[in-house]
């Protein structure tokens, strides 16, 4: 959380040195929903690190699918909305899939993945939800790339408010300090992401939300599966997940109930 607070402080640099020579025009609505996101994102992060640190990368990216159910629970818990048939059929699906994610095979039995996990997972996926809808709010009032500078700005404020410390910053220089984690680091935080996050605020700005949300929940827990079983090769070796035919059976069965029922409850 220490080296995402820093790249964030980087990022936030580099952002508010275009939108200032490029005369952007500011409206505090926009600042605000953007600001949102950005606590949102650390969120998020906070919950989705956690859960990576402890289970297989290709188990917890489809937890974080299940946004739409969260959507869908809260209408009925806090508006009294009544779901469809669709919708409770879609929420039965989702379960079934984290379920059989859960599903560990060892030595021809099975056993289940540790709770807390999936449960970081799930609280990950629910601040994920208000990601979406702040960004979707603040294009409305500002442009992508002002929108993605007060977010990462909100997000290089909140992170070293909480965890800049002495002793944090040498757990981050003793991890970073091996090549491959600083490699895969950077790849990630300096290159996918940024990308990434103004993709996603041009795509909420130019279109509506729910299509967009599905293309997203859908596309990437296959992603994840794909890249995590290369990556984790006799060849490469970078991750250590396991790629027998059974675990893998289990893994792409969760996936696809996961994103079906994504698809059921966004129709």
């Amino acid at each position: 959380m220490v080296a995402f607070g820093v790249i964030h402080v980087i990022r936030t640099t580099v952002l508010f040195s275009i939108i200032l020579t490029t005369g952007t025009s500011l409206n505090i609505g926009g600042i605000i929903w953007a600001s949102i996101a950005g606590a949102s994102v650390v969120f998020t992060a906070l919950f989705y690190f956690y859960a990576l640190a402890r289970e297989d990368a290709s188990r917890i990216a489809p937890v974080l699918a299940v946004v739409p159910a969260f959507t869908i629970i809260f209408a009925v818990l806090l508006f009294r909305d009544i779901p469809t048939y669709l919708q409770i059929f879609g929420l039965i699906i989702a379960s079934t899939g984290i379920f059989i994610l859960a599903v560990k095979p060892e030595n021809g039995r099975l056993y289940f993945a540790k709770k807390i996990p999936f449960l970081a997972a799930l609280a990950s996926s629910f601040f994920a939800a208000w990601v979406m809808i702040a960004l979707d709010e603040a294009s409305s009032h500002v442009s992508v790339l002002t929108s993605e500078a007060f977010r990462t700005l909100a997000v290089s404020i909140i992170l070293p408010l909480v965890f800049f410390r002495k002793k944090h910053f040498a757990g981050v220089y003793k991890s970073l300090r091996n090549y491959k984690t600083l490699t895969l680091f950077f790849i990630a935080e300096g290159v996918l992401a940024p990308g990434f996050m103004l993709l996603t605020n041009y795509a909420v700005s130019v279109g509506p939300v729910g299509p967009i949300g599905i293309i997203f929940t859908s596309i990437s827990p296959v992603t994840v599966l794909i890249i995590a079983s290369i990556l984790s090769t006799s060849r490469l070796q970078i991750l250590d997940e396991v790629l027998n035919r059974e675990t893998l059976a289990y893994k792409i069965l969760g996936t696809l109930l996961v994103i079906s029922s994504v698809v059921a409850l966004r129709i």
